[in-house]
């Protein structure tokens, strides 16, 4: 249908309408002209039926015009309104998020123009917010997959977003974070200074956050300032990255040179000393310079099993990493009375006995050597640690495809802040009395890498003042 100006039909609807009122006077005029000449041709009484015929005729013919005129002006009404109703609906229909909504396209140009511009403005909001919700997921995928914590705040220090890893570190939800002010989420004196920094500065702050809850966190934050297009200040960004580990391998770290020093420095002290005492005139003495040389010869021993341990060590460490070690069907009971012979000279000092437990037909693959040596590790251990007539039990099991070795005795036992530690290299819980007794501090560091490099793992459970218990667990059959 080809299509009209609005203009065009709204100036022909009135001039339609005008046309009908002119009929109707018209029509008017020449009704009362008939009936003025039968009036004065003819008195009232003799009017013919013919003439009050013609009058009614042209009365109801008025009538019609009339109702045709109204009809007309409501269906042009009805024509005009009903597309401009149609895009109002339309709109309400894009307002409320409808895009996929096309409006009908009218007959008059102007409201034409119009729908086809509304529809295109449709599409291409529909376009841009698929972008937009596009680039959202996209930055939300990345901010959840980032193992750094990310906090954005504005202006106010309300939070806008939180990220996963940033609801982990700071122990927080973000759906009850989100509108409410960084004090309230987190009360962190560092952090707060940090974003205070960051807020009226132009560069990036930085700063160490320890977190204190049921463990302590290390976190190495960085603030920056948010700006818009236009280079205003709309908030703050916090990046967070948690170097608790780092921080607890650097205390190791530095644990381990402080010991390995002090280890190595305190016999090569003695033996420094009694070497120069020797020389200044007590080489001349036989039963001191013989009671000098005992104490060297100790010391250099000391020295000597230190340097072994660490070599061990470093062979285990170098060996879990670069290849498998060789292992063959052996019984558990040889394995178990050989390491038991092997501390027998030092539990008859302590008056400790050592009671093994351990089926004769148990066996399993090992590493016979590697095992021996982590069970006298144990074992002297427990000897040590042991009060004089009290017992150590070794007991071999079975769990599945699990060997199982306890190693328990009634020694003095380990207080609950040093288990998690207890496995270092040099960390000893009583530094006094294990030096006294000549350990290296590296025999349960080498239990563990020996039980590492079989697959499995060793744990301890202990009292205070009743005893410990290590427990090695190993597959009991190698992975091929």
């Amino acid at each position: 249908m080809r299509q009209l100006s609005l203009f065009w039909k709204l100036y022909l609807s009135y001039l339609l309408v005008i046309v009908l009122a002119l009929l109707m006077v018209v029509v008017g005029s020449y009704a009362v002209r008939v009936f003025r000449e039968s009036i004065l041709a003819h008195p009232v009484m003799e009017l013919t039926p013919q003439a009050y015929l013609s009058v009614q005729s042209i009365i109801l013919g008025g009538w019609v015009l009339l109702l045709l005129a109204a009809a007309l002006g409501w269906f042009i009404s009805h024509r005009i309104s009903q597309p401009l109703q149609e895009m109002r609906q339309g709109a309400e229909r894009f307002a409320a998020g409808d895009f996929s909504h096309r409006l009908p396209i009218p007959d008059s140009i102007e409201l034409a123009s119009l729908a086809l511009t509304l529809n295109r403005m449709a599409a291409q909001l529909a376009e841009q917010i698929a972008v937009i919700m596009q680039q959202r997921n996209e930055q939300e995928a990345i901010l959840e997959s980032m193992h750094e914590g990310v906090l954005a705040l504005d202006t106010q220090e309300r939070v806008i977003t939180v990220n996963r890893a940033a609801e982990a570190l700071l122990g927080v939800m973000a759906t009850q974070a989100k509108g409410h002010t960084i004090q309230e989420v987190v009360r962190n004196v560092a952090l707060q200074r940090l974003l205070a920094a960051a807020l009226h500065s132009t560069e990036a702050a930085t700063a160490d956050i320890v977190l204190r809850g049921s463990e302590e966190r290390f976190l190495q934050a960085t603030a920056t300032a948010l700006r818009d297009a236009q280079g205003r200040d709309i908030g703050v960004l916090v990046v967070l990255n948690d170097v608790t580990q780092l921080r607890r391998l650097e205390n190791i770290r530095r644990d381990f040179v402080s010991n390995v020093s002090h280890e190595l420095k305190t016999p090569i002290t003695s033996i420094k000393g009694f070497v120069e005492t020797l020389r200044d005139g007590a080489l001349d003495d036989r039963t001191q310079a013989e009671r000098f040389l005992v104490i060297i010869a100790r010391h250099a021993e000391r020295l000597h099993a230190i340097i072994e341990d660490l070599l061990a060590l470093s062979r285990l460490e170098q060996g879990s990493d670069s290849y498998e070690i060789p292992r063959s069907e052996t019984s558990l009971t040889d394995v178990i009375q050989a390491a038991i012979l092997d501390c027998a000279a030092r539990a008859d000092v302590q008056h400790v006995t050592v009671i093994p437990t351990c089926a004769a037909e148990l066996r399993a693959a090992v590493n016979a050597p590697l095992l021996e040596q982590a069970l006298v590790n144990l074992l002297d251990n427990a000897i040590t640690y042991s009060n004089p007539d009290s017992r150590v039990w070794v007991h071999v099991r079975q769990e599945d495809a699990m060997l199982i070795i306890d190693v328990r005795d009634q020694g003095v036992g380990i207080p609950y802040d040093h288990l998690d530690r207890i496995f270092e290299r040099f960390y000893r819980v009583d530094k006094a009395r294990s030096r006294e007794r000549g350990g290296t501090g590296l025999g349960l560091a080498i239990v563990k890498h020996i039980a590492q490099v079989h697959g499995g793992q060793v744990s301890v459970t202990s009292t205070v003042g009743q005893g410990s218990t290590f427990t090695l667990r190993i597959p009991q059959h190698a992975k091929h």
